[in-house]
């Protein structure tokens, strides 16, 4: 199966997406974290529709072309899509995303700003669907992200980027991302106070995020003395991991306690996902299972239970 050959089927199973998931993983062993995730999310989409819109395979094609650092072609996409359709779930959080990968984080922040604006008034109701609520959630800490990463970023930006991070813990106190969220707050405070610029540990976590090997890697050098040993392997686990050193990252996150340890749930999570790469499907099953006892709402975040179930199917192939 191809991408444009999956997209063309008006009812892609299961099994199409895990050979697709399998093949890609191979292919572009730099970027695991990010193809199944869009893979996860698109057969999420499947579950609730038995055909996809032209505006859902856009939106997925878009998805894609990110998973590849291709941004330009990204955005252009994401931007004829709201032309078309203003309020699809992901768009803008996604346009705004290309923007700040392109170097261009005042206009990220606009589009992470009109989003959360668009979306506030939807939250009032009782029913709220959980696609628009994790849609806030997300345009709420991508602006807090992108203002603390900005180093040139305006005092209001760092204030607004301050209340919108504040508004996400209010509204989600249990968050799989609540640790690093209170890192960027306590980083945008100090900025404002004129403290300096954000913590080691949110630099290096925005720079793994964005899949900067250059960056991460001349942090992950400066590390200061006081630094988490737990968290400094983890960093360095998912730097390998970029590098596609697999059997690295697996040696650096053994050594983080399976439990009791702040990260050892990030730890189950990158073994999990560092088994799928070697095509070890019920190990990454294994260490997924792990997470979520440990850490539920990072299970949630992560969306391991789609995660589990395409991990099954390439299991039986």
């Amino acid at each position: 199966a191809t991408l444009e050959e999956l997209l063309r089927s008006k009812n892609p199973d299961i099994e199409v997406m895990a050979s697709l998931q399998k093949r890609y993983m191979v292919l572009k062993p730099n970027d695991p974290e990010g193809f199944t995730a869009i893979v996860n999310g698109f057969q999420q989409q499947l579950k609730s529709s038995a055909a996809l819109t032209d505006i859902e395979k856009d939106l997925f094609r878009a998805h894609f072309l990110m998973s590849e650092k291709r941004y330009i072609k990204a955005a252009e996409l994401l931007s004829l899509i709201l032309d078309r359709a203003p309020n699809t779930p992901r768009a803008r959080v996604s346009l705004g995303s290309c923007f700040y990968y392109l170097g261009n984080p005042d206009r990220a922040l606009r589009e992470f700003d009109l989003r959360s604006q668009e979306l506030a008034g939807s939250l009032t109701a009782n029913d709220v669907h959980q696609t628009i609520l994790a849609d806030y959630y997300d345009s709420l800490v991508l602006y807090g992200q992108a203002a603390l990463g900005y180093l040139e970023a305006s005092r209001e930006q760092l204030e607004a980027g301050e209340a919108k991070l504040k508004q996400y813990q209010k509204m989600n106190p249990g968050s799989g991302v609540g640790a690093q969220v209170g890192e960027a707050l306590i980083a945008i405070e100090k900025r404002l106070r004129g403290g300096g610029e954000q913590s080691w540990t949110a630099r290096i976590r925005l720079a793994l995020d964005k899949r900067d090997v250059t960056q991460a890697t001349s942090l992950l050098s400066q590390k200061p003395d006081d630094a988490d040993t737990d968290f400094v392997k983890l960093a360095a686990a998912r730097l390998s991991v970029q590098q596609g050193d697999i059997d690295k990252a697996q040696q650096l996150l053994s050594e983080i306690p399976q439990t009791g340890s702040p990260f050892s749930a990030e730890r189950a999570l990158y073994l999990g996902m560092s088994y799928l790469m070697k095509g070890q499907p019920k190990e990454a099953i294994s260490f997924w299972e792990t997470v979520q006892e440990l850490d539920a709402s990072l299970f949630a975040q992560k969306r391991l239970g789609q995660r589990i179930q395409v991990a099954r199917q390439m299991g039986r192939n």
